[in-house]
């Protein structure tokens, strides 16, 4: 080993009051440009908190009944009336279909129903896809799309229906569609704005690549072209939404910019903006291996009712359900539907 001599007595003596004025210019530097990106942060704020107010104060995001209920929560009365969801034998799966069909306006939305078949563990079974794409205003060339989707066949068993598995994410969607039909941008958009009601999502048995998700696999391995996956811009996915303990996290394999830009209109039902390394298998999952852009949102931890028959209407918290509503829609029409000069 080599013992290294110490320079302290050979140092050379440096004139620190030199650099006195240097240090003073790059400190004024500083605080000068915190000033300046503090104002342009507050101008973001202001134009942020104005533009949400403004659509806030929209007569369809209060309540419109003597009851005091949104409409969203109104339809989600009906479709749980018509009992269990599950493709393509119940009563209530069919009635649920020509309820979802009925609430489109064809004026504003073009409908295409993708209708198939395949195979379960307990046999054949028929699937329909719903596809909504606005019409309702001018789009730009070449514009890309935004996909806001929910599966909304319930799973097979005795008794479920459901209530935020995802018939509260469903009927938000419909009555976002009736406010853009009432509201529809003046402007020419710059994305194609999609809706897509999923069939198949649950498993028939045990969990599996295999048995669940039918409708999303068939969108994109089937239905959807290379050019038309290519063009979307985010896959938007809503489960399990509606009950008190309604929360979410930042998975690790979301659209990071459009996560955060969420969260600043939903900060109370976000645990954490910082990402989070694990995976929820869901209907963004085939979209996402496609390489499609995806926005997962989905309460974590499971609602307690998850999967049990007590997921029914009683379950559902109207306040915290229109709370989420609010602030996500803000966030769509914001993000989507405000054209930027």
């Amino acid at each position: 080993k080599v013992k290294m001599k110490s320079k302290g007595s050979t140092r050379k003596k440096v004139n620190h009051s030199r650099r006195w004025p240097l240090i003073m210019i790059l400190c004024l530097i500083l605080i000068i440009s915190l000033i300046i990106i503090n104002g342009l942060m507050k101008k973001q704020d202001d134009e942020l908190i104005e533009t949400i107010e403004q659509i806030i104060s929209l007569p369809d995001f209060e309540t419109v009944n003597s009851d005091g209920e949104a409409p969203f929560y109104e339809y989600s009365k009906t479709i749980l009336s018509y009992g269990p969801r599950v493709p393509s034998e119940d009563e209530g799966y069919k009635k649920t279909k020509a309820f979802l069909l009925s609430k489109i306006n064809t004026q504003n939305w073009h409908v295409e129903l993708n209708t198939f078949k395949d195979r379960t563990p307990v046999g054949e079974k028929e699937f329909t896809n719903i596809l909504a794409t606005w019409k309702g205003s001018k789009v730009k060339e070449h514009a890309k799309t935004v996909i806001l989707a929910a599966h909304y066949e319930s799973k097979d068993m005795p008794g479920f229906l459901g209530a935020c598995d995802s018939v509260v994410p469903v009927s938000m969607m419909i009555q976002l569609m009736e406010i853009m039909d009432k509201h529809p941008p003046t402007d020419e958009l710059e994305y194609n704005i999609q809706m897509i009601f999923i069939d198949g999502e649950e498993a028939f048995q045990e969990w599996s690549r295999r048995d669940s998700l039918y409708g999303s696999r068939h969108l994109v391995d089937t239905h959807l072209t290379k050019q038309q996956l290519g063009s979307i811009d985010v896959f938007i996915l809503l489960d399990l939404i509606g009950t008190s303990d309604t929360q979410f996290v930042n998975f690790h394999y979301n659209h990071q910019g459009y996560y955060r830009r969420l969260a600043s209109y939903l900060p109370s039902f976000m645990s954490s903006t910082r990402p989070y390394r694990y995976h929820v298998d869901d209907d963004h999952r085939p979209f996402m291996e496609a390489g499609v852009p995806v926005l997962h949102l989905i309460s974590v931890p499971f609602p307690k009712v998850w999967h049990r028959v007590s997921d029914n209407l009683q379950a559902i918290s109207h306040e915290r359900s229109l709370s989420f509503f609010k602030g996500f829609s803000s966030f769509f029409y914001d993000t989507f539907l405000i054209v930027r000069a």
